[in-house]
């Protein structure tokens, strides 16, 4: 790997994504032992646990609590376990390069739970409406709003 990385698998199931200046790794589940060329010291990360390396900053973040729509990329649909509404929007943006704004903000902290998807984002919102009764509306092209909503 450019830089010296290592990335040492200990039986586990992960993904790594890397550019000319940043390594990202996140474990789904098991254990890998990451150590950047230019750091010292690796760190351990177990299952929904991302580190992220920028070679130019010589900057190491380490996120505890990664969303598993950080694997999309190489799983090709994305998957909510117990996730918070705020963070499901936020997957489904970045994923689909859509911006969809979520009018009632009570709605934000609601859990959702939906099974791997390689649906299309006008699906996955129908899916969303039926499930917690919002009104999805398409102002421009990629841009949606949802409003109303029951937290379940």
């Amino acid at each position: 790997m450019p830089g010296g990385d290592l990335v040492k698998v200990l039986g586990t199931r992960f993904g790594v994504r890397q550019n000319k200046t940043q390594t990202d790794v996140f474990v789904r589940s098991g254990k890998v032992l990451f150590s950047p060329g230019e750091q010292p010291r690796g760190v351990e990360l177990t299952a929904r646990q991302k580190a992220s390396y920028n070679r130019e900053k010589t900057h190491f973040l380490v996120d505890k609590d990664a969303t598993l729509n950080e694997l999309a990329w190489q799983s090709g649909g994305l998957e909510f376990e117990h996730t918070p509404m705020q963070e499901v929007i936020s997957d489904l943006e970045q994923h689909f390069h859509a911006k969809i704004t979520l009018k009632n903000t009570s709605m934000r902290a609601c859990l959702h739970t939906a099974p791997l998807t390689s649906q299309s984002l006008e699906k996955v919102l129908e899916s969303l409406a039926l499930t917690y009764q919002f009104r999805v509306s398409n102002p421009a092209p990629d841009q949606y709003v949802l409003s109303g909503g029951i937290c379940q």
